[in-house]
């Protein structure tokens, strides 16, 4: 996975400032289910730290950004926050960083290749976070995890019966045109728990992506609906280190 994503993080990254989603959607999510920030922060997946540096002018004391591509990492390093620090490493197989009192993931779960892999990535989380830390996370939806219409500008399609482990292309879409595609993987919500549970975390709970104050604007009422209806192809997952 680490390959598709040093090819893609120049596109990947111009969705930050080019999709609306962005600010009407994704950060306000983000703010309602992480509450007040503080302490020390584990930003998995980070890419070019987007959230990372979000994290840190949400009032974190630190944030460490942790990605899996060399060419993100190279790409978030170049805007130089103060308490803020990157690490290319693989989440599954990464040692111990310190002592968190939350973890964010934007969108990192799903890219585990196998069961054991998800496994692996649940241990290594909940062995960098502080008893009663949370952890929350953009995910695949493992009970709606398609997306058939353009809608939004992305496009989710199951390369297979709907099982553990099959692959899911995700196209994302530019001024009507296709701009890059990239694969993940899907699970089932029981084994989204299982590995969790068997890693300490409890209160696992799903919900779905919430709109900012201004999101309507420009595009209308109910343009949003099927984002936040929690039956969009991805969804906001949170639980505890026990």
């Amino acid at each position: 996975m680490n390959s598709q994503y040093d090819s893609l993080a120049g596109a990947y990254t111009r969705l930050n400032t080019e999709r609306p989603d962005r600010a009407c959607i994704m950060v306000p999510t983000a703010q309602k289910y992480l509450g007040a920030v503080s302490g020390d922060v584990l930003d998995l997946a980070c890419g070019s730290g987007f959230y990372t540096r979000q994290l840190k002018a949400w009032g974190a004391r630190s944030v460490l950004g942790v990605d899996i591509s060399a060419e993100m990492i190279r790409l978030a390093e170049a805007e130089g926050v103060l308490g803020v620090r990157y690490l290319a490493a693989d989440v599954a197989t990464m040692g111990v960083l310190g002592s968190f009192d939350l973890a964010f993931a934007g969108f990192l779960l799903h890219y585990a290749p196998n069961v054991e892999g998800l496994r692996a990535m649940c241990a290594r989380i909940a062995a960098n976070l502080k008893s009663g830390s949370r952890f929350v996370a953009f995910n695949e939806n493992p009970y709606f995890p398609l997306h058939t219409t353009e809608k939004y500008s992305v496009q989710a399609r199951a390369l297979g019966p709907i099982e553990d482990g099959v692959v899911i292309e995700r196209t994302h879409f530019r001024d009507g045109k296709k701009d890059f595609s990239f694969c993940h993987f899907h699970y089932e919500p029981h084994t989204y728990a299982a590995a969790l549970r068997e890693a300490g975390f409890i209160d696992l709970k799903w919900g779905p992506f919430v709109m900012g104050e201004d999101a309507e604007a420009g595009v209308g009422n109910g343009f949003w609906d099927e984002y936040v209806s929690g039956e969009f192809s991805i969804a906001v997952l949170e639980c505890v280190r026990g």
